[in-house]
């Protein structure tokens, strides 16, 4: 069944509701049990002071509370999904500014679940609690309202097999065989190409296709690897593009000159306290030189509720200026016009 057949507001009003009900049943579980626990810890010699009172009554209800709470938050990502907008043709983007958003599908349970939050390796009782206070929204989210806010709304080619869309980019379906003309397209007309670096033959041929058809400061390379990873990956890029420039030249005889991608930071291990799945990002100038922007510095005004969202707003302000003034009263060519 297509991802969008399958949505339903019906449905999704049940997970509303349901997601609602169970995140205040959860809270007051939380405050009961932590309640009953300072309760039983005081001085007052009317209370009970067992041990059941004292720690198995308000552990129980705080688990039941952060299972609640959990449950809650799952339900309502469902609803967001059930009525997540779709681009059901790709003649719905003539004449619209949009971020085109490239990434390696398997990537998508990562990036579409709910946000890990911060210092949970250092902070057990604050990796158990911070979801429920941080942030209800996933990483593709953050991305979106980050570039929607400081370019253009994202969009992204869907999964085919996907059962309902992610939230995050609007999704844009297309046939398995039959892809690449429209990719090609939409990498052409974007205001800005953001590209989260993978290793799957598909992602590197619509890598390769945007350092190859895209100005500079119409792309953007995120990094969510660490630096063994990303090694491997600009191993395989350089040589996609270094094997495309061949091809070119022996085909048409153009002789292009591929970037470079810049060395992983020397000795960089993010603190916890910004450990973003994330690790930073890669940018280029008017003369495709590489800079990689880090997502871990101090200058980086983490806001607790939204962290991601805001370590690209902060950490990448002048890229994302530089972008929208480089596009700004600058129409990019219409869908589907010179290709066919």
């Amino acid at each position: 069944m297509p991802a969008i057949s399958a949505q339903s507001r019906v449905r999704a009003f049940v997970l509303g509701l349901f997601g609602w009900t169970s995140r205040i049943a959860g809270a007051l579980c939380g405050v009961s049990g932590f309640m009953r626990w300072r309760i039983a810890t005081s001085d007052n010699p009317y209370v009970d002071h067992s041990v059941w009172a004292t720690y198995g009554l308000p552990t129980i209800l705080m688990g039941l509370g952060f299972l609640l709470l959990t449950a809650g938050m799952r339900l309502n990502r469902l609803r967001r999904q059930h009525l997540a907008p779709v681009i059901h043709s790709s003649k719905e983007l003539v004449g619209e500014r949009y971020v085109l958003y490239l990434r390696v599908f398997d990537d998508d349970e990562l990036r579409t679940a709910l946000e890990a939050p911060l210092g949970t390796r250092t902070n057990l009782l604050r990796g158990l609690t911070a979801p429920h206070f941080h942030s209800y929204r996933t990483q593709e989210e953050q991305l979106a309202d980050a570039f929607r806010r400081k370019v253009a709304p994202m969009v992204a080619v869907g999964r085919p097999d996907e059962k309902l869309p992610l939230v995050g980019a609007r999704r844009l379906y297309l046939p398995l065989n039959d892809w690449q003309d429209t990719v090609l397209t939409l990498i052409r007309g974007a205001q800005l190409v953001v590209l989260v670096a993978g290793t799957r033959p598909g992602f590197m041929w619509e890598l390769v296709q945007t350092l190859h058809d895209v100005s500079p400061e119409r792309v953007l390379l995120l990094v969510p690897m660490d630096s063994a990873e990303y090694d491997d990956f600009r191993i395989l890029a350089l040589r996609a593009l270094h094997e495309h420039a061949e091809t070119l030249r022996a085909t048409d005889g153009e002789k292009w000159t591929p970037p470079g991608l810049p060395d992983y930071p020397e000795g960089w291990v993010p603190p916890p306290r910004t450990n973003f799945a994330i690790k930073g990002a890669i940018s280029f100038d008017v003369s495709w030189q590489p800079q990689f922007v880090r997502f871990d510095t101090t200058d980086v005004k983490v806001r607790p509720r939204y962290p991601l969202r805001s370590a690209v707003e902060d950490g990448l302000r002048p890229v994302l200026e530089r972008t929208r003034s480089a596009v700004a009263g600058v129409d990019r060519p219409p869908f589907g016009a010179g290709h066919p």
